[in-house]
């Protein structure tokens, strides 16, 4: 990140990501650089985030412009939220918290997943850090609609932002399970057929006629697997894995 250590950068960065005009390329491309310039660098998150207007823009820019603008500033606050101490300065940002929420139930999965990391780092803070989501309109609701029909890793981190929120708070877990489709949602993820390879499979071993229906599906989904030219990684597995574990103890918290 040679670039960060040009004396100014990050004001004249943050001054194009505020600029004042209809959104277009000039923002993606400063949220962009952002991103950039903040991915796994402690002292560049600390510059951008005390930096006047860097938050405010970024937020700005995740909640109204395309998708590739919005898919950089959102990653911009997630390399952000990485590190503790900026935490508080993001969810004190006006309507922070909000964007990150309508950003974990977008139609690009990277901007769902994303935007939902980032709302479980936020939540891993204090108590007044954590009852003030909890508090943000929707939150719920928002992060229910995450773990119904994200993908593995949206899931699996919407349901870790459950677990931070309703940690020893009876208030919040009651809150949690009044809102509708909240624990069917985590349930149902939490007992999701895990993917051989891509293919689903049910991987409970019932007996019976349940249970040789299974093992004839494995074996399908294993004929499958095997006759493809080039075979899949097991990341889809791995991700599944953690989607389930992480809703399996979201759940746990809530009870």
């Amino acid at each position: 990140h040679a670039v960060a250590g040009v004396r100014g950068v990050f004001p004249a960065l943050v001054a194009l990501a505020a600029t004042e005009e209809e959104m277009g390329q000039i923002h993606t491309v400063a949220a962009l650089a952002l991103a950039n310039l903040t991915d796994a660098n402690a002292d560049n998150c600390r510059s951008v985030c005390v930096e006047p207007g860097a938050l405010d823009a970024l937020v700005r820019i995740s909640t109204l412009a395309g998708e590739e603008g919005r898919r950089h500033a959102i990653r911009a606050l997630a390399n952000l939220s990485e590190f503790y101490d900026n935490r508080a300065a993001i969810v004190a940002t006006h309507a922070a918290v909000p964007c990150l929420l309508q950003g974990s139930v977008d139609s690009s999965d990277a901007i769902a997943t994303t935007a939902a990391f980032c709302l479980a780092k936020l939540s891993d803070h204090t108590d007044k850090l954590i009852l003030h989501i909890a508090d943000t309109p929707a939150c719920f609701e928002r992060l229910s609609e995450c773990v119904s029909r994200g993908s593995y890793r949206a899931i699996s981190n919407a349901a870790v932002c459950f677990c931070h929120l309703s940690a020893k708070r009876h208030s919040v877990s009651v809150r949690i399970a009044e809102t509708k489709g909240a624990i069917r949602a985590l349930a149902e993820a939490a007992t999701a057929p895990l993917p051989v390879d891509g293919v689903e499979i049910d991987d409970d071993d019932d007996g019976g006629e349940a249970g040789e229906q299974k093992r004839l599906q494995r074996a399908v989904a294993e004929y499958v697997v095997a006759s493809r030219e080039e075979k899949p990684t097991t990341q889809d597995v791995e991700a599944a894995e953690d989607a389930r574990r992480s809703t399996s103890f979201a759940i746990a918290s809530v009870a």
